[in-house]
């Protein structure tokens, strides 16, 4: 005698189909408000508490209904809550990026990097966007934060060694200034900046930036013999004082920099091969050491 077929609405079929549907949405709902996630994953449980082969179709349809009317009301939920947070965290940047501006508390490249997260999260997207527009804006802080502390825009009077380079300051650098500008023996400085430092720090990390850093500073040294005269102005300029006129400082300088330096760098994922390239003036000395020092600070934007 042949079995007799089952009709698609046997319980005993609709069932596990059922109650895979409900994990599925459960499972697959989208995260934000923690508590309302909470609350929602709660309420699909309990629906899927179904009372075995005793819930017949019209009852499982009804806790489908009941189902579906919870994902949609917490998936709205949800949706609110990520779009309040993401109007948050623009007025945060809008509110950081004019403030910087204002008080010019970073170079323009770290104004420029904000704006350009601000741009994009005011151009939206979902919410893994958010979360990586919100990564860079926590490192570009960071970025900006640390170049305050290593003497980017640093005072006058910033004194001590460079922790990083081990050169003493920008107030040791201005006082041996007013002593050169002073003397009867002819000298200049030479005003040294390391391109791209901003770039390989914000792009793997500060502790590679340091070491590029480093290594620049200690090339110069070894090219020029000047341990003493060689300061550090800000992060990535440094200042060397040398004997002798501007014509003749020139082509000594021309000569040690006209080759591109390589440095290599390991990291705990990869290998680097960085470009070491600096940027560099020779200025004489000038009977006011007050104008020496506003002319390197509009060459290298302090």
């Amino acid at each position: 005698m042949a079995t007799p077929k089952q009709s698609v609405t046997d319980p005993e079929i609709m069932l596990p189909a059922f109650t895979i549907l409900l994990q599925g949405l459960a499972a697959n709902s989208v995260k934000g408000d923690a508590e309302q996630y909470r609350q929602f994953r709660a309420k699909m449980q309990k629906v899927m508490d179904l009372d075995g082969i005793r819930d017949y179709a019209a009852e499982l349809t009804m806790k489908a209904e009941i189902a579906i009317n919870f994902f949609q009301h917490y998936s709205a939920r949800t949706s609110e809550y990520f779009q309040s947070q993401s109007s948050e965290l623009l007025a945060a940047i809008d509110l950081l990026v004019g403030t910087l501006a204002d008080l010019a508390v970073a170079q323009p490249e770290y104004l420029n990097h904000l704006r350009e997260i601000a741009h994009q999260m005011h151009a939206g997207g979902d919410g893994a966007d958010i979360r990586q527009r919100n990564v860079e804006l926590a490192q570009c802080i960071a970025d900006i934060r640390q170049a305050a502390e290593r003497g980017l825009h640093s005072h006058p009077d910033a004194a001590g060694r460079d922790p990083v380079t081990d050169l003493e300051r920008r107030a040791a650098a201005e006082a041996a200034l007013v002593e050169a500008c002073s003397s009867q023996t002819p000298s200049c400085v030479v005003v040294l900046q390391m391109d791209r430092l901003p770039l390989y720090t914000r792009r793997y990390g500060r502790n590679v930036g340091d070491k590029a850093l480093r290594f620049f500073a200690d090339t110069v040294k070894r090219f020029f013999a000047c341990e003493g005269s060689l300061y550090q102005w800000a992060a990535s300029v440094l200042v060397m004082l040398r004997p002798g006129p501007v014509d003749k400082v020139l082509p000594e300088v021309r000569r040690a920099l006209e080759s591109r330096l390589q440095f290599d760098c390991e990291t705990s994922s990869r290998h680097l091969l960085l470009s070491i390239d600096a940027i560099w003036w020779a200025l004489p000395m000038m009977v006011d050491p007050r104008l020496l020092v506003n002319k390197i600070d509009s060459l290298v934007g302090g």
